[in-house]
């Protein structure tokens, strides 16, 4: 409140005229009344002249208008200076209210929600727009606030995720750098980097980039039978200088292909698909650099009562070449090689080998197998028995 003397005045004006009202309460001769009403002009005018020993307890402003206007008031003692009571073009929004009592101004929105209190030793600041519950604060000058959604406020902070932040920071495998998805990775996939990012892989392709998606069987002629019909000559043949012995099938040239076969149950986590083989030989002294072997191949599967006495599937002949008389010879892998019957798990697999003499074959001496190198994909997981 303030205490007016008869001759003091309450003055006050709005940035435009007949927009903001004001009503002035207070104690006129020990009564409580309404002491005067109207609305400012834009210019300095009197609002209430007291006419003995007045008190002012509340003054309200309402700003009527549709947008902020600025507003002052003052207090101007008989004979004397007039002086402001609040502060100098106190921004008063569109439907705000503004109520001053002496010691504290409060201000209220066009919803009647306190928006500013301020009192002795305070300071306070006016509000801009209508802020909502949750709303986030934001100064917009040195006394305005603003309330703003989660939303805008990421985007007032260029925090909107693959726009700005994107568009501030490096992408790509590098220190200190962002890593993007790169290609459409599925849930279970493995993660690897790649020059644009991190890519999913499936379990196959990962094992195929770690090199783990063959695997390889070794089958020494020492554990191969020759066959009862046409088979090749199984005998132990020592390289004499440094005493190296090798188990070994010796097959001729003849027109009668010499056979010899051994039988393996391949591992769990074959994919019962096609295999390959390499030949791994060597020859009976005699034979001259460029002639020719050919190797043959064919194998079937055998479950639980099948009959053992089976065909077997369709053959692969791989050729070779004499390198010099003496040596090891290791031919190229064979064409896919499919295993006759429906290979299942723990199927036993019978495989034959043969000399192929009705081909490409010219080598007038006997040609020795030293053994036979399977491989094979896998893909099964293996289970506990």
């Amino acid at each position: 409140m303030i205490v007016l003397d008869s001759g003091d005045k309450i003055r006050g004006d709005a940035a435009a005229a007949t927009v903001v009202d004001y009503t002035i309460y207070g104690l006129d001769n020990s009564v409580l009344k309404q002491l005067a009403d109207g609305q400012l002009a834009d210019s300095a005018g009197d609002l209430f002249t007291a006419d003995s020993l007045d008190v002012v307890t509340t003054l309200v402003l309402v700003n009527t208008d549709s947008s902020a206007r600025a507003v002052n008031l003052y207090m101007q003692p008989s004979g004397g200076t007039a002086r402001r009571i609040i502060p100098k073009d106190m921004s008063l929004g569109a439907g705000y209210s503004l109520h001053w009592s002496g010691d504290k101004i409060t201000v209220m929105n066009a919803s009647g929600q306190t928006v500013i209190t301020t009192s002795e030793g305070s300071t306070g600041v006016d509000t801009s727009g209508t802020p909502e519950a949750n709303d986030i604060a934001r100064f917009t000058d040195a006394d305005t606030i603003e309330g703003l959604s989660y939303s805008e406020l990421k985007a007032a902070l260029d925090l909107e995720i693959g726009t700005d932040v994107l568009a501030q920071q490096t992408i790509g495998i590098a220190d200190d750098n962002l890593v993007e998805v790169d290609g459409s990775p599925n849930s279970g996939e493995f993660g690897i980097f790649t020059a644009n990012g991190l890519d999913g892989k499936t379990m196959a392709e990962t094992k195929t980039l770690l090199g783990i998606d063959y695997q390889t069987l070794y089958i020494d002629a020492g554990a191969m039978v020759p066959c009862t019909t046409d088979g090749a000559e199984a005998s132990t043949e020592e390289y004499g200088t440094n005493d190296i012995d090798m188990d070994v099938l010796a097959f001729d040239a003849g027109a009668t292909e010499e056979r010899a076969q051994f039988r393996i149950v391949m591992p769990e986590n074959w994919d019962r698909s096609t295999i390959k083989a390499k030949f791994y030989w060597g020859n009976a002294s005699g034979a001259s650099a460029s002639d020719t072997v050919e190797w043959g191949i064919k194998a079937g599967a055998l479950g639980n009562d099948d009959a053992i006495d089976a065909a077997l599937g369709t053959p692969q002949v791989i050729s070779d070449t004499v390198i010099a008389d003496g040596d090891l010879h290791i031919t190229s892998a064979t064409p896919a090689l499919t295993i006759g019957g429906t290979p299942a798990l723990g199927d036993l697999v019978v495989f034959e080998v043969y000399r192929n003499t009705d081909g490409t074959d010219d080598m007038a001496e006997d040609a020795w197998l030293l053994g036979c190198l399977i491989q094979f994909k896998v893909d099964q997981t293996v289970s506990a028995w």
